[in-house]
């Protein structure tokens, strides 16, 4: 089975996310469509707002012949392919985290820790740590904490990314050896 690999580098921190896309067999598609089609029967809009009774319903309107599937996966692919390979180019522009950014992941970072590590949490919360001039150690800790989770997440989902896009790529590749 050919492999499809995709790899993001950060030189900031060093680190190296590489992620490997396999195609999958004809049977697993198979079962996987069968999993899909038995949990989506319900109905709901398509990005332009049509209304559709089920999953099958949207599909067959979107590609339900071969010139009408191979033009909605040309609109995918055109788009990754206009789209900068920056983190900036990936979150639509905004690559920058603000103040206000930065202050809501703190505090919906905090409360996902809290709920992962209920006992640092209530030892912390028992503390009154005093700091007269300066930042205190376990403001500075936690903060550094949460940028970094930050900039690995930001990574992460560029990865992802351009792991889709080289699996857009190689379906694209692998549906014209097929016509």
């Amino acid at each position: 089975m050919p492999h499809h690999p995709a790899i993001c580098h950060s030189g900031v921190l060093g680190i190296e996310l590489s992620c490997s896309w396999v195609a999958p067999s004809e049977s697993e598609t198979v079962r996987s469509r069968t999993r899909a089609r038995a949990s989506m029967e319900v109905g709901g809009l398509d990005s332009e707002g049509r209304q559709f009774k089920n999953a099958d319903e949207m599909w067959t309107e979107h590609v339900g012949d071969p010139t009408k599937k191979t033009e909605w996966y040309s609109q995918g692919v055109g788009y990754w392919e206009g789209v900068e390979a920056s983190v900036d180019g990936v979150l639509g522009g905004y690559g920058h985290l603000s103040d206000a950014d930065i202050k809501g992941s703190e505090a919906f970072l905090s409360i996902l820790l809290s709920e992962r590590f209920p006992k640092a949490s209530a030892a912390t919360s028992q503390r009154h740590l005093v700091a007269l001039g300066t930042l205190s150690l376990s403001f500075c800790v936690n903060n550094i904490y949460i940028y970094i989770y930050i900039y690995i997440y930001i990574h992460i989902y560029t990865c992802v990314c351009v792991c889709a896009r080289a699996r857009a790529r190689a379906s694209k590749s692998q549906a014209e050896l097929s016509y």
